[in-house]
């Protein structure tokens, strides 16, 4: 059930952040063509994280890769708020680390804690509440508190509720 906790904070904390990035990135003056420099920036850093992640699961499990995963996903939203070009596509590299970190080892505890006869049905439970759930309600809360506070605010509250849920992983 904790995981179940922790796989919706972030959930609902990347897809708050996820559903205002493109609308943060114009107001702080970034051009469209650079906005989408910027989302193929993160691609090679998920290849080469994804590509190491059975590795890295042998050598310090999957508990540890969770929490490190959404520990820089969260850092990377909150600094996402001050970084200025050129810093702000090395906030970005952060993706790769954050997300290809994470995924992978959520995964796989997913399949080693769940009882065999039960793991298809573990996985759907825990993709269905990152992807389905958790991208349902991050855009409506981050509106409200964009509403309310402006930009910086809603990748605080994002990147917030994904240390909160690492946090709570190795808690």
């Amino acid at each position: 059930r904790r995981f179940l906790a922790v796989t919706l904070l972030s959930s609902v904390g990347a897809s708050a952040c996820y559903a205002f990035r493109s609308i943060y990135l114009s107001s702080v003056g970034l051009s469209d063509l650079a906005i989408g420099q910027l989302w193929l920036l993160i691609i090679p850093g998920e290849v080469v994280c994804f590509t190491l992640a059975a590795r890295w699961q042998r050598r310090w499990g999957t508990g540890p890769l969770v929490f490190t995963g959404l520990a820089v996903a969260g850092a990377r939203w909150i600094l996402l708020g001050y970084a200025q070009v050129p810093a702000l596509y090395l906030v970005e590299l952060l993706h790769g680390i954050g997300f290809a970190v994470y995924w992978p080892a959520a995964v796989s505890f997913v399949q080693r804690v769940a009882p065999p006869h039960l793991r298809g049905t573990a996985q759907i439970l825990f993709f269905s509440t990152a992807a389905g759930l958790g991208n349902a309600i991050g855009p409506a809360i981050a509106g409200l508190v964009y509403d309310l506070y402006g930009m910086r605010p809603v990748l605080w509250f994002g990147g917030g509720l994904l240390i909160l849920g690492g946090i709570l992983q190795v808690a």
